[in-house]
């Protein structure tokens, strides 16, 4: 990490970022000839919505911070302990014995991956969590801005697939496969560019002793976005399987034709797509500290996971859990809101209502996802910064340095 100068960072799968480019220009004109009308809305319902889902989701960003601030340790356990524990007591309620049996085993196996893998790692992970949100936190006004402009791009380029493939006749060609894949190319793109960006917050905190580290982010963020596109195409011509296998796989049940091997693809392509996200989600922090390009990344980070005996791989399975659940807790939070406001007002009760509450409440838990990530990425990059170089860490943060010291 020493070795490491920002001013001679190069700029990595030129080759990829470029093929993006033209990809996108390649597409934006035929996006245009094939938008629908925008869709109507409630307008009467969309104050009141907006009002009562965005209080629910600030109270929620503020306790989720205060718990990765302070309880790190508690969060993880209740993540991967407690939680599984309710699903499974209120799963006896659906009197349904499959979904009784999955929540049983998966609480079984919480518990056990918990005692087994994540207990013994918790005075690294839990201080190394909290640490990383008080870096953030510095951060605040640039981490709120990135979040802001990271959501708003990903919700409108949502809207914007929905919107042309809801055209009948524009899911008939290849420009559609194309724009299939821009979109979601455009997608991961945006999220890999966040994380690169959190990921450097981290890093320039440790190397710079707690100077310039927003900005400095970004230049690190803009020389990897080479690499960030090399991966966001992996993901995206997966999910552009997907997408099209799924799509085949509804006209063949239209049709009443067996979609056996089509179902089987789909598991396939599934297992592939998380393998590869999750391999990127340990990728990006290394490429954010190091600079490198994108195959030399994958090659040293696994190197350096094997090397620390898994620590960083069960780090971010531990920390995913817990943006898992609290993510499932928030999502039921705003429905229950969003209920208790319908049930008040029978005059909102309409389709027109209902997909305002999907205009107002998708963009709100994407930024959620988006925030609880955030520390998901910094974690791993203040991990492999301390892995690496714990003289520079413990310079800068010398409390961090003490309260990791039992971990061995």
């Amino acid at each position: 990490m020493e070795e490491t100068k920002e001013n001679s960072r190069k700029f990595h799968d030129a080759w990829a970022f470029i093929l993006y480019t033209i990809l996108t220009a390649l597409t934006t004109s035929w996006m245009v000839s094939e938008m629908k009308s925008l869709p109507q809305y409630n307008e009467e319902a969309l104050l009141p919505l907006l009002t009562v889902n965005v209080g629910i989701m600030l109270i929620f960003l503020l306790a989720a911070y205060l718990g990765f601030r302070y309880a790190a340790k508690g969060f993880i356990f209740f993540a991967n302990a407690v939680a599984p524990g309710i699903l499974f007591f209120l799963s006896f309620l659906t009197l349904n014995p499959f979904a009784i049996l999955s929540a049983g085993i998966t609480f079984g196996i919480s518990l056990v991956f918990y005692f087994w893998s994540i207990k013994p790692i918790l005075p690294l992970m839990g201080p190394m969590i909290e640490a990383t949100a008080k870096i953030l936190s510095l951060n605040l006004i640039g981490c709120t801005i990135l979040l802001l402009a990271s959501v708003s791009l990903q919700v409108i380029q949502s809207f914007i697939f929905l919107k042309v493939l809801g055209n009948d006749d524009a899911g008939k060609t290849i420009m559609s496969v194309l724009f299939i894949l821009n979109s979601y190319w455009t997608f991961f793109n945006t999220i890999y560019f966040a994380q690169v960006v959190v990921s450097g917050i981290v890093t320039t905190h440790v190397k710079n002793e707690k100077k310039g580290s927003f900005w400095e982010s970004f230049y690190i963020a803009f020389m990897a976005l080479g690499s960030i596109s090399f991966a966001g195409l992996i993901m995206a011509a997966v999910s552009t399987a997907k997408f099209l296998v799924e799509r085949e796989r509804n006209r063949n049940r239209e049709r009443g034709s067996s979609n056996i091997i089509n179902i089987i693809i789909l598991c396939i392509l599934s297992i592939v797509g998380d393998l590869v996200n999750l391999m990127n989600e340990l990728v990006f922090p290394y490429l954010a500290v190091h600079g490198t390009k994108y195959t030399e990344s994958v090659s040293k980070s696994y190197n350096l996971i094997e090397e620390k005996g898994g620590i960083i791989l069960l780090s971010n399975i531990a920390i995913e859990k817990v943006i898992f659940f609290c993510l499932l807790f928030f999502i039921y939070f705003i429905a229950s809101g969003t209920t208790a406001l319908l049930l008040r007002n029978p005059s909102y009760q309409n389709d027109l209502t209902y997909f305002t509450v999907g205009i107002v409440c998708a963009p709100l838990i994407t930024f959620v996802y988006s925030f609880l990530s955030m520390f998901s990425s910094g974690t791993l990059a203040l991990i492999y910064s301390y892995l690496e170089s714990p003289e520079m860490v413990k310079k800068v943060e010398p409390e961090l340095i003490e309260k990791i010291s039992s971990f061995s």
